[in-house]
Parts: structure tokens; C-alpha cells; sequence
């Protein structure tokens, strides 16, 4: 089986850890499989704004896999007119190089960019190949979404040509993937169809790191040099970008209310850099239970987790339609969440007893979820017990992804005009 894994943001597995990368962990598991694999990526690397190179090549990661670069311009801002020209071009660039290489059996097509999966459908329907469409952001209505009231209507208008190529291309897909229910949902509404068979829910994998005893000592000593003591404090924490998807606003107000208690028990670390560091910063002021250490090390954050009594995912309610990769990572290591009262997130996080929900914005909620934990040591080890268990069963990448690779392979076997009624 030849598989062709097409996304315009991911990056590979040489820029980085793969393990919180979809296609770069499914890229080589079906390698290793036996299968051969063509992934597709720009040159320009969205997270930093550099480029890996400076105009199409080809690496050549073993025998069965390669990875195809597509140059196009890149862009300064997330959102604007240079990004959409961007998405453009990649599609030229792909239009253009796709002749040049091995055709496929199946395609799979990150969503988004609705520019590429359009592309990745109109040319598997020419080649008569089976294209599969990979829900992986709610691209633009999670945009929408974030954006106050006053401007929504106007962004609905600017982006309505967006939104009907989406339902174009998605009705259009022989098989949608979601990376939640909520997620294929989603991409069968906009496709105008219920549920076939070949329609499935495909979680983001996970893959657990796991460091040496020296390492991890290594790395409590960095932290005990930040001021977080490895000596039994109830801790809660959070790791990733300080923006807009989330209110820490209601953390840093729990934070001073069990500062003008008296309550020196408790401690809130919050890891990451982002465009509202300084604002969260501003408003714990001198509080001695809360540390931002910026950007941490990988080991630091395995370390800190072994070291916390709940992961913090405090993501605002519009967005809660799927597990987050943070989430996930609080699961593998037995740490179990906290998240705000909606969506799917909160759903999975009660359903399986791996934590507990508050309402948005009130710090009683949140600090009633926090000391019903905080003094019921049996229920804090049935979380932690029942995090490890559904990491294990629903997130695992070796999992989840043998699972998908079993998919492809069922998509490859009958005609594109059964594909949807087969099992």
C-alpha cells in the first residue's frame, strides 16, 4: 500500500519530538509496516517563520518513506492576505510536483487548509484513488468562534467562500476521519450526509516519553532552583501557549484567594510563553503560589507532572470540541485534569473518572473542584488510576495508529464507488 499524508503545518519528525505529530508517528509506523509512505509539507515552518529549504526537494527518510517539500512564500502573521496567498501557492506547488511522483493507493488530507483538500480530492477523483480527509481543526468557524460578537458576522461574510469550499470538498471526500466525535460531526454536517462505515474517529496519538532516573533528578533540581520543591505540596499545573484559547484569568483569581486565606499548601505553575504572558503576569503580581517559568524542557515538564496533583486545561468553551494534545499528555502520566464545564473535553473527563469539571470564568467553582481532590486522597488515586487506564485503551499512538494503518488498508481493498459501504 502506498499512502500519500498531506498537512501544510506539522512539522516533521527532523524539526523536533514527533510524538505529539500525527503523520509523523503514522508516517513511520506504516514504514515500519511495510508500506510505502509519502508525506507532503512545506518548506516554510509556521511556528517559526523559517524555511527548511529553499525551493521543492524530496528527503528520503529509509527505503519505504519520503517526505516531499513544497516551496511557496511564506507569511509573517497567522491571519492575513500573504497566509491565503501561501495556501495558494502550495496547492500550485502540489499540482505541479504530484505528476512527477508515484501514484498512490490512498490519500490521506489533513483539514485544514480547505485549498489543499480540495486539491487532494479533485486528484484522487481524476486518478480514481480514495481520498480521506483528516478533521483536524474547525477551520474557519473555531476562528469565528474566538472573535467578540460584534465582529462575527462580518468574519462569517469574509470567510463564506471558505466555508463553501469546505462543503464542496468535504461532501465530495470518499471517507471523513475525525480527530473527535465531536470533530466528524462536525465534517458530516458540512458534508450534507449521515454517518457510512467508512466514516471514523481517529484520536491524536500520543507517544509517552520516558526519562532516565538521572534526567528526572536532573530536572527536579532546575525546579527546586525555580522554587518548585518535590516535597508533597498539592500542586496544580499548566504547559502551553499563553493565549487566547484559554482563561487563566480565573486560575491566577483562585490563586489569590487562597493567598488572602493564609493557604501556603497550594501552588499554580504556569509553563509557556504567548501573547498574554505578561497580562496573567500583571495580575498575580507578587503572589508566592504562583511561578511562570516560561518555556520549559521536555524532561522539566515530565518532572513538574511527577510533581503535580491536577493538569490545568482551562480552554474556553467555544472551542472544547476535541482532546487536546495537553490533556493527553496529563493522562499518560497519571495527572489527572481539570477543565471548564462544555464540550467534549469535559465529557470524556467526567465520563471516565479522570478528573472533574467547573463553570467558565468562577473561581468557586474551580477551587470547590480543586479542594474536593485536594482532601479525598482516595478519589485523587481512583483519577490518577482511571488517567493511566484511558491513555493506555484511547490515546496510545502505538494504538491508535495501528488501528488507522488497519483503516487504510480496509479503504485500499474495494472500488472507490463502494468505498462508503464497506466496513
Amino acid at each position: 500500500m502506498h499512502v500519500w499524508l498531506i498537512h501544510l503545518g506539522e512539522l516533521l519528525p527532523i524539526d523536533g519530538n514527533p510524538r505529539l505529530f500525527r503523520y509523523g508517528v503514522l508516517g513511520e509506523m506504516l514504514s515500519e509496516s511495510g508500506h510505502r509512505v509519502t508525506r507532503w509539507a512545506p518548506t516554510f515552518v509556521h511556528a517559526t517563520k523559517t524555511y527548511r529549504a529553499k525551493s521543492d526537494c524530496r528527503i528520503d527518510v529509509d527505503d519505504h518513506y519520503s517526505i516531499e517539500l513544497l516551496h511557496a512564500p511564506g507569511y509573517r502573521r497567522h491571519i492575513g492576505p500573504r497566509r491565503l496567498l501561501f495556501h495558494r501557492r502550495m496547492v500550485q506547488a502540489f499540482c505541479r510536483r504530484s505528476v512527477a511522483v508515484d501514484r498512490p493507493d490512498v490519500i490521506v488530507c489533513a483539514m485544514p487548509t480547505p485549498e489543499m483538500c480540495a486539491a487532494a480530492v479533485e486528484y484522487g477523483k481524476r486518478e480514481s484513488i480514495p481520498v480521506v480527509l483528516d478533521i483536524r481543526d474547525l477551520w474557519p468557524d473555531l476562528f469565528i468562534d474566538l472573535m467578540p460578537n460584534l465582529l462575527k458576522p462580518a468574519l462569517r461574510l469574509a470567510t463564506r467562500h471558505v466555508s463553501r469550499l469546505n462543503r464542496r470538498t468535504l461532501a465530495k471526500a470518499d471517507a471523513l476521519v475525525g480527530i473527535s466525535p465531536g470533530f466528524l460531526e462536525w465534517g458530516l454536517g458540512q458534508a450534507g450526509r449521515p454517518q457510512q462505515p467508512a466514516d471514523r474517529v481517529c484520536h491524536m496519538g500520543h507517544r509517552r516519553t520516558v526519562p532516565s532516573d538521572n534526567e528526572l533528578s536532573q530536572a527536579k533540581q532546575r525546579w527546586s532552583d525555580r522554587g518548585v520543591k518535590d516535597d508533597g505540596t498539592f500542586r496544580c499545573t499548566f504547559s502551553g501557549t499563553i493565549g487566547h484559547l484559554f482563561d487563566l484569568e480565573t486560575v491566577i483569581r483562585a490563586a489569590h484567594q487562597y493567598d488572602d486565606d493564609g493557604d501556603r499548601g497550594i501552588q499554580f505553575v504556569i509553563c509557556g510563553e504567548g501573547a498574554k504572558l505578561n497580562h496573567y503576569k500583571k495580575l498575580a503580581g507578587s503572589l508566592p503560589n504562583v511561578v511562570f517559568p516560561g518555556w520549559v524542557q521536555a524532561n522539566d515538564v515530565v518532572a513538574l507532572y511527577e510533581m503535580s496533583s491536577l493538569g490545568l486545561a482551562p480552554y474556553l468553551e467555544t472551542i472544547q470540541t476535541t482532546y487536546p494534545n495537553k490533556v493527553v499528555d496529563y493522562l499518560s502520566r497519571g495527572l489527572p485534569a481539570i477543565a471548564t464545564r462544555s464540550g467534549e473535553l469535559a465529557r470524556l473527563i467526567e465520563s471516565r473518572n479522570v478528573g472533574a469539571a467547573y463553570t467558565q470564568r468562577d473561581c468557586g467553582s474551580l477551587c470547590q473542584v480543586i479542594e474536593r481532590v485536594r482532601r479525598d486522597a482516595n478519589l485523587r488515586a481512583t483519577w490518577q488510576a482511571n488517567a493511566r487506564a484511558l491513555y493506555h485503551e484511547e490515546f496510545d499512538a502505538g494504538k491508535v495508529y495501528a488501528t488507522f494503518i488497519e483503516y487504510l488498508e480496509s479503504v485500499c481493498r474495494p472500488s472507490v464507488s463502494r468505498l462508503r459501504a464497506c466496513a
